[in-house]
């Protein structure tokens, strides 16, 4: 399975650096910029496998997204970097 994700990953990052930077950062229709899912999805795996699989105690990526209901505090504490839009990839 990891094999099946880490090709799909590989193929939206690739889509994603073909769109010009401005684009990569946009909403539309109130859903989150293709920066801020990726973000998220970085989350998302750092919490499924490296906390919940590994036990690891701290395994957050600075740059992940937690979900928008998230306090922002926790973010902090985590390491993870709060901004919404960090601007980077």
């Amino acid at each position: 399975m990891w094999d099946t994700v880490e090709r799909l990953w590989s193929g939206i990052v690739a889509r994603a650096e073909r769109l010009p930077e401005a684009a990569r950062h946009e909403r539309v229709d109130d859903e989150w910029s293709v920066v801020e899912t990726l973000r998220h999805l970085v989350f998302a795996v750092d919490t499924s496998v490296g906390r919940m699989v590994l036990g690891e105690p701290m395994p957050y990526h600075r740059l992940g997204l937690p979900p928008t209901d998230y306090p922002t505090a926790g973010t902090t504490e985590l390491g993870i970097d709060g901004e919404r839009d960090a601007g980077e990839e």
